[in-house]
């Protein structure tokens, strides 16, 4: 019964597109069990949340299973290839759709839906790493190629254009075959049909300060008037630098798994993402922030 009236609360709260902010912590990864490198000549722009370069070298694609205070699993994806994983980082959760992430446009909504559409019903079975690379692998080209170089237009996508990923052996076969069936499927303004996707936002630290100025003061004066100004060297103005905790992520809640009829309660699958447990939580009036163990 319980789990039901957090489902029922749930459809009325998974709609909005912002939540308290959670803490999660990595338990495991989904994936095949080889090691891909992401290329060093290869270019990245055009995200808001790159503060440097990127991961090059040895990198591992799969999905990320994590677990609440609470002790809930869900599960998410790498949406972030500019930083590393650190577990216990605490997340801002917002629902993806068009316009509600920066950088992350129609297009790439329609086709992140089609994939999950399509090919979601390998998520979360660790049983099916190939697969789960293969929709790591998928999902990044479509956050990160750009212009002639997206799809299979120029030949093996993963190792063409601005975003290159290679060596997970069969996984990368399998994810070109996903990306063109994508490319050449997803209708733009489409959004998933059968799941609730949502956008996890690393939080971040001061790690430094950055000299933006002086303040004024004045060098000569007419008429008892300041005509003339000039830095105060011993009046420095700074600005804090911010760095981010981790990467950010994609997480997901199918949509049959929140449409409660209230005549047939039914239970809530185990394990839940972390969707599921936040917004229900919220929409039953728990205010205390949810915190890693």
């Amino acid at each position: 019964m319980k789990k039901a009236l957090i489902a029922a609360a749930l459809f009325a709260a998974i709609g909005t597109a912002h939540a308290d902010p959670v803490t999660l912590t990595h338990t495991d990864t989904f994936r095949n069990e080889q090691v891909g490198t992401l290329p060093n000549n290869s270019s990245w722009s055009g995200n808001p949340w790159n503060q440097g370069k990127p991961i090059q070298g040895n990198v591992y694609a799969g999905e990320f299973k994590f677990q609440t205070s609470e002790g809930l699993d869900f599960y998410a994806f790498c949406a972030d290839i500019f930083h590393t994983l650190k577990s216990g980082t605490t997340y801002q959760m917002d629902a993806l759709t068009t316009g509600s992430v920066a950088g992350i446009g129609s297009w790439e909504i329609a086709r992140i839906g089609y994939l999950f559409d399509n090919y979601g019903n390998y998520l979360d079975k660790s049983a099916n790493g190939k697969e789960l690379t293969a929709f790591q692998l998928t999902m990044w080209e479509i956050l990160f190629e750009n212009g002639k170089n997206q799809g299979n237009q120029n030949g093996s996508s993963l190792s063409k254009g601005n975003f290159q990923v290679g060596g997970f052996g069969d996984a990368d076969d399998l994810a070109n075959t996903w990306i063109n069936d994508i490319y050449k499927n997803a209708k733009e303004g489409e959004e998933s049909k059968k799941y609730n996707l949502f956008f996890l936002t690393s939080s971040e630290h001061v790690s430094g300060k950055e000299l933006t100025g002086y303040e004024q003061k004045c060098s000569k004066y007419k008429n008892g008037v300041c005509t003339k100004w000039k830095d105060d060297k011993t009046k420095p103005i700074y600005r804090d630098i911010y760095t981010q905790d981790s990467q950010n992520l994609i997480s997901w809640v199918a949509k049959k798994d929140i449409e409660e009829d209230p005549n047939a309660p039914s239970e809530i699958p185990e394990p839940m993402p972390l969707v599921l447990l936040t917004a229900g939580l919220l929409a039953l009036g728990f205010t205390r922030k949810l915190r890693c163990c």
